[in-house]
């Protein structure tokens, strides 16, 4: 590919290339080499010399290596940029992805603001050799994020975790499936299933949020919390930015004191209407059967069975979350063993994540991410994260 970049921008003048292509998504060392000296020499005098000049400016590997690159032909130019303009969208949708990861951890919209002009600038250079246009459609800033997000996800069909390490080895919590999230009491675990619901709309999915614990007003101030910063809609401009947010995907809360399996499936049928791909129950100790069970370790397992049931049934993407037992408080190292009252509920999911903190770390402002769970691929991976109690985030430690 570096060779016909090459001859595209120095043969065939076609100098934009230098704006879109990144030095480092090439991954040659010598080809990388020559494309930042061909960068910084368009951002410095505006043009490029002829091969012949260019030399003067390269090392004796990037001479050797530019000796072996051939001109292009005019007939294929047009087939070489397509080509490449796949390859640019699909590098500019994996940094999207990346970015994402950073957005809620900034104060108010103005990480997500950034990642959309960072984009659409980029996409201005895209739009001046663009035949068919493609690329002015979507200039509306409300919808630039959608568009490539949902690009991704439909080649996985999965929800991300917007935590790039995490999101490496789940790949996306798949349609048809059940998380849960594991966790000791005030760890995290309603907190968390707010920014996973937020990563979720953020990717333009519905999201069904139902609150067995909270009412319908203290959930939605953990999202404002989450979103602008504040856990009250003060002025005009945060009812803009729940505007701007409601157009990626929207959001349903619903507070219950009783929860069955039975009034889950109705209320995910009535959503279903409305478009809901994902959701999270908050949390599912607190849920029912519906059923006469001899035990409670029969009683949960049902529940989360049953929830794993209804994933599957209307092919949503289920999050809920768990108690875990006391032994695992302020532990380094915590398992599924010690999952609370059935351990039925692990055999049942198809991710389990459980959060792990101990007393230093909370000091620090630290929360490990555990695997512990992954149908689909690998487990007992660790990922530690800051954590922001007051503001609702949660951001990996890069």
């Amino acid at each position: 590919m570096i060779d016909n970049l090459i001859s595209l921008v120095v043969d065939k003048g076609r100098l934009y290339w230098t704006e879109i292509i990144k030095p480092e998504w090439i991954d040659d060392e010598v080809n990388a080499g020559i494309w930042k000296k061909l960068v910084l020499l368009k951002r410095e005098y505006g043009k490029l010399p002829s091969r012949e000049g260019l030399v003067s400016f390269l090392d004796e590997r990037e001479v050797d290596r530019l000796s072996s690159f051939s001109e292009i032909r005019d007939n294929d130019v047009s087939l070489v940029e397509k080509v490449l303009l796949d390859y640019v969208e699909d590098k500019m949708v994996q940094e999207m992805l990346e970015k994402g990861a950073d957005v809620f951890s900034l104060k108010g919209s103005k990480g997500v603001w950034k990642v959309i002009e960072d984009v659409r600038r980029r996409l201005g250079y895209l739009s001046l050799f663009s035949e068919d246009g493609q690329y002015g459609s979507i200039f509306d800033k409300e919808r630039i994020v959608e568009r490539f997000l949902s690009r991704e996800k439909k080649q996985n069909d999965g929800v991300y975790t917007m935590i790039p390490s995490l999101d490496k080895v789940i790949g996306g919590f798949r349609k048809g499936t059940l998380t849960v999230v594991m966790g000791v009491t005030s760890v995290g675990k309603t907190m968390f299933l707010v920014y996973l619901s937020s990563a979720a709309l953020f990717q333009g999915n519905n999201v069904l949020f139902i609150s067995l614990e909270d009412s319908k007003d203290t959930v939605e101030e953990r999202f404002d919390m989450l979103w602008f910063g504040c856990d009250e809609n003060l002025d005009e401009s945060i009812s803009k930015k729940k505007k701007y947010v409601g157009d990626i995907g929207s959001l349903f809360l619903c507070s219950e004191d009783l929860l069955s399996l039975d009034m889950l499936e109705k209320m995910v049928v009535s959503y279903l209407e409305k478009g809901v791909s994902v959701v999270v129950v908050d949390y599912g100790d607190l849920m029912v059967s519906g059923k006469t069970m001899r035990d409670d370790f029969s009683e949960m397992g049902a529940v989360f069975e049953g929830m794993m049931k209804i994933a599957k049934k209307y092919d949503l993407t289920m999050i809920t979350a768990t108690q875990a037992s006391r032994e695992s408080l302020g532990t380094l190292n915590v398992t599924l063993k010690q999952i609370s009252r059935s351990f039925r509920k692990a055999q049942t999911a198809h991710y389990v994540l459980a959060l792990s903190q101990t007393q230093e770390e909370e000091e620090s402002g630290y929360i490990r991410i555990v695997v512990l769970k992954n149908k689909f691929g690998r487990r007992n991976i660790t990922i530690p994260c800051f954590i922001d109690r007051e503001r609702q985030y949660f951001r990996e430690v890069f």
